[in-house]
């Protein structure tokens, strides 16, 4: 849907994933609607330190057991699809020479009550997408 002002609509960033039954692949957004052992809050899970009580992040917590996988590795697969995703994109619009001619940074950000405690997660999954991580600050 376009916003007021707009004359095409705003891409937004899916935040649901349901992994296919093998478990090495994963649908994401529309593509997991329907679709059993839906993945929501991951993020959440980063902090083992914390209690979660978020009810579809409880839930994804056994699904993601039952995938014998960490919520880091999670997190790690959609942020490299993020990535992925936005790559083809910018493709899509012919920004993708000028990408390459520029020093591009992407920049993950955390709620404050994250940074001291749980940081190392994040930079796990940072480094398993291949982002280039520094430390929180």
């Amino acid at each position: 849907m376009a916003r007021e002002g707009q004359s095409h609509p705003t891409q937004k960033v899916p935040t649901v994933l349901a992994y296919l039954p093998k478990g090495d692949t994963f649908r994401w957004g529309y593509q997991a609607e329907g679709m059993e052992n839906v993945v929501r809050g991951v993020k959440l899970l980063l902090d083992k330190s914390k209690e979660v009580l978020f009810r579809p992040a409880i839930e994804s917590e056994l699904i993601i057991k039952g995938l014998d996988r960490a919520p880091v590795g999670i997190a790690g697969e959609y942020l490299k699809s993020l990535f992925a995703h936005t790559k083809d994109i910018l493709d899509r619009h012919g920004i993708d020479k000028l990408m390459r001619s520029m020093n591009v940074q992407y920049i993950l950000t955390v709620s404050g009550s994250l940074v001291s405690r749980s940081h190392r997660p994040d930079q796990t999954s940072c480094m398993l997408c291949r982002f280039k991580s520094k430390p929180f600050v």
